[in-house]
This record gives structure tokens, C-alpha cells and sequence, in this order.
């Protein structure tokens, strides 16, 4: 009897161990494939970059490292900071005229861009409809 016991009690440790097994599984699939997969594609376009321009390869390791670093540290932005201190980061993020870069600029700054853009379409629309530019024919 004890040794059924014992058996039992033993099938139901490996069920709860499998059971836990699976669920790391699932969270591994989850989480850290894609994770995995985003810091190769990110690394892939680094890497892409730097061929493009034909930077040294031993110039552009501390940038890979500085990505790494970041990027095992949980930041989101990671690629974005890197690129930021690449020596032609000025191509890849467009400096507005009084010289800061676009990537950092708030959503309210891309609204009121916007509203801008409105408010002079709406103007040129209100000219054409008070005929001020219209042709006419002689």
C-alpha cells in the first residue's frame, strides 16, 4: 500500500512539474521568441546600415554593443537611440530648421503642424469660392 501510495503521490509531482513546464513553455513562446526576433531584425538593419555607407566594421561595434545594452535593459526605443548617435543620424531623422531632431518632437507639435496645413488649404478653398481666381474667357 505504501509503495502505491508513494507512486501516486510521485505521478501527481510529475504532472504538476509537466504542467509548470508547459506554462514556462508558453510564456517563453509568447514572450521571448518575438523579443528575440525584434532584437535580430533591429541588429539586421544596424548592420545594414552601416554596409550601405561602408563604415569600418571595427567603427561600428560600439554602436552593436551600445544597441545590446540597451536593448537587454528592456528599453523599447533602442534602435531609435542608437541611430540617434550614428554619425548620419541627421538622414535618417530630419532636423526641423532651428535644429532639433523630428523623432523627439511631441504629438501636440504634429497637430499643430496640421492645423496649419488645414487652415491654409481651408483659405485657399475660401478663395476659389469668392472667385477671386477665377479666369475669364474674353
Amino acid at each position: 500500500m505504501k509503495a502505491t501510495d508513494g507512486y501516486l503521490g510521485q505521478s501527481e509531482q510529475t504532472k504538476s512539474d509537466l504542467k509548470n513546464a508547459l506554462k514556462l513553455y508558453a510564456e517563453w513562446q509568447d514572450v521571448y521568441l518575438p523579443r528575440q526576433a525584434k532584437r535580430a531584425s533591429d541588429l539586421a538593419t544596424l548592420k545594414r546600415s552601416f554596409k550601405s555607407r561602408k563604415f569600418p566594421k571595427a567603427s561600428a561595434q560600439p554602436f552593436i554593443d551600445r544597441y545590446v545594452s540597451l536593448f537587454d535593459a528592456g528599453d523599447a526605443d533602442a534602435l531609435r537611440k542608437t541611430q540617434l548617435e550614428l554619425p548620419w543620424a541627421h538622414e535618417i531623422f530630419p532636423l526641423y530648421e532651428d535644429g532639433s531632431d523630428r523623432s523627439s518632437h511631441s504629438e501636440q507639435d504634429m497637430k499643430r503642424f496640421f492645423e496649419i496645413k488645414r487652415k491654409k488649404r481651408d483659405q485657399t478653398r475660401q478663395g476659389e469660392q469668392s472667385g477671386c481666381c477665377t479666369s475669364y474667357a474674353t
